[in-house]
């Protein structure tokens, strides 16, 4: 006979599996809370950092000014000027030794805008030209970053010309011009464009494990359109911060070990309710197989539940018993069974003789 039935289990071994997984969950948890969602304490990490910048200006041969680099009290006259010398530094610090990343990179950059009238002071951009003079990255291990510039490091003197810059200025103004006249377009106002020149010095420190990731871009405009000019300083010179520290405080000994036997009787726990309850449907499965194989002949099966509302129900405890009073009374057994369970039956002189095997939880 063709017999297959879902099994359950008892409510002591269910409820006891249950309990163990819902532990194991809850433990898996706290643990996972705990590694990743560290508490913040009151220790930070405290890092800053300086960009150092200096510029000199010398001027062509002259009998005027001398040689040598001119005073940096004074204003510039564009016309002397040979070249700009500048002197570019970097230093760092952090509250523990650390492992860095750093970018540095020095670029230059033409602008030449719109000079408008006083009722407007928006100069608008109309040309710009950008020149990556040097890109470096690396390394640096310690609590301590400096570089002034020595072989191998950021940093250093750079010689800017401002002839090319001015040149491309002035080749912008013809063309522009020329164009204007070219296809016979007048202004409102009379055009005038002005010119000046960008260097920026740039660093990006990264240290991930303190979670530090700064940038810091100085530079100076200096003016080359005008005759009488100075240098502007841009961006900023230092940062200064203060990054809060997680710390995970290690359980002692003693709470790990409790921890980690806590876990393994709740491991225990859940294999020995899955195999009790294994076990349990094997017998059952083992009881009914044994049965409708053995007394497959005795036994009449019912589609439907017999209904013996007209009999009075008298429990028996083995299939044994039912077996003998069957056949001492010369009646068959009948049975219905469905994936809940298996009711056997002898009805004789008003009385229904039951016996049953459960696979599910009642």
């Amino acid at each position: 006979m063709n017999f297959k039935i879902k099994f359950g289990s008892k409510k002591g071994l269910f409820f006891l599996a249950v309990f163990c997984v819902v532990c194991i969950i809850i433990t898996i948890a706290a643990i996972s809370q705990y590694f990743f969602f560290p508490a913040t304490t009151d220790a930070a990490v405290r890092a800053s950092g300086k960009n150092d910048l200096n510029f000199r200006v010398y001027y062509r041969e002259n009998d005027i000014f001398g040689s040598g680099p001119m005073p940096a009290e004074l204003n510039y006259l564009i016309s002397f000027t040979a070249y700009f010398e500048i002197e570019n530094s970097f230093s760092a610090e952090f509250s523990q030794e650390t492992d860095a990343l750093y970018q540095y990179t020095v670029s230059e950059t033409l602008l030449i805008k719109q000079v408008k009238g006083p009722d407007n002071n928006t100069n608008p951009v109309v040309y710009e030209e950008k020149t990556a003079l040097t890109k470096q990255s690396g390394t640096v291990t310690g609590r301590f970053i400096s570089f002034q510039g020595a072989i191998g490091e950021p940093g250093g003197v750079y010689i800017i010309d401002p002839e090319k810059q001015i040149n491309t200025y002035r080749q912008f103004m013809n063309e522009q011009s020329a164009q204007m006249r070219k296809i016979n377009i007048t202004a409102e106002r009379g055009l005038s464009f002005s010119a000046e020149l960008l260097v920026d010095f740039t660093y990006n420190i990264h240290a991930e494990e303190i979670g530090v990731n700064e940038t810091l871009t100085r530079g100076y405009r200096i003016p080359l359109s005008n005759e009488v000019y100075n240098f502007e300083d841009t961006g900023m010179p230092m940062f200064e911060l203060s990054v809060p520290v997680r710390e995970h405080e290690m359980p002692g000994l003693g709470i790990t070990l409790l921890i980690f036997l806590w876990f393994i009787a709740n491991v225990t726990g859940v294999c020995y309710g899955i195999r009790q309850l294994t076990i349990e449907k094997n017998e059952q499965l083992r009881e009914a197989k044994r049965i409708f194989k053995k007394y497959e002949d005795d036994i009449i099966f019912a589609a439907d539940p017999p209904d013996l509302s007209e009999y009075k129900i008298i429990p028996v405890p083995y299939f044994r018993e039912l077996l003998k009073l069957a056949v001492n009374l010369s009646k068959h057994i009948l049975c219905f069974y469905n994936d809940e369970k298996a009711d056997f039956c002898t009805v004789a002189d008003g009385y229904a003789y039951c016996y049953s095997i459960y696979y599910k939880e009642q």
